[in-house]
């Protein structure tokens, strides 16, 4: 298998959806969030579930407030995101 194949099964064996449910549950518990502090809350690298954030927006269950707050990390704007 080559790297192009472990990557592709990779992505096929995640599930997405599971994924995007675990966001959400997290985000129940309170109004607002940013990306880091959902991922903080989970346990989990930001970049695990960026790409969850940016599918649960497309499909219009989450929503930009229209603020950002900075990663204390970091120091980077994010953008603030609350369930629609």
């Amino acid at each position: 298998m080559t790297i192009r194949a472990t990557s592709i099964a990779a992505y096929r064996s995640t599930d997405r959806d599971k994924r995007c449910e675990e966001v959400l549950a997290v985000m129940t518990t309170r109004a607002d969030w940013t990306l880091f502090e959902i991922a903080e809350a989970m346990g989990v690298p930001d970049h695990w579930i960026s790409g969850r954030l940016t599918e649960l927006k497309n499909k219009k269950k989450i929503q930009l407030v229209g603020f950002c707050r900075k990663n204390p990390s970091t120091g980077k704007s994010c953008n603030v995101v609350r369930i629609a």
